[in-house]
């Protein structure tokens, strides 16, 4: 082969390797990139969920709590204040000539 023809090969085949260097790092980069940002959208949708997380829990809280209280009510004595509450709201009075 001709000398010539040999450097060019060889630059050839090192700028081959070269580009091919270059391309692996691009796409190290871009991988690192991505998965930066799929770790920050988790981490905001962390952030949002526990804040919705404490408020169910504290809801949660207060209706046990009310669901207690009103167990507690639920004797003969309340019930039957009820009733009559009930039956006095509903009560109906006709004046007419007739009665």
């Amino acid at each position: 082969m001709n000398k010539w023809r040999k450097k060019g090969l060889r630059y050839t085949s090192r700028l081959l390797e070269t580009l091919k260097k270059i391309a692996i790092s691009d796409a190290e980069k871009k991988s690192f990139v991505s998965k930066i940002i799929m770790e920050q959208k988790l981490t905001e949708k962390e952030s949002a969920r526990r804040p919705q997380q404490i408020d169910n829990e504290m809801n949660f809280s207060s209706l046990i709590k009310e669901a207690k209280a009103n167990k507690l009510k639920l004797t003969p004595q309340y019930l039957e204040l009820g009733f009559i509450e009930g039956a006095t709201n509903n009560t109906k009075i006709y004046f007419d000539k007739r009665i």
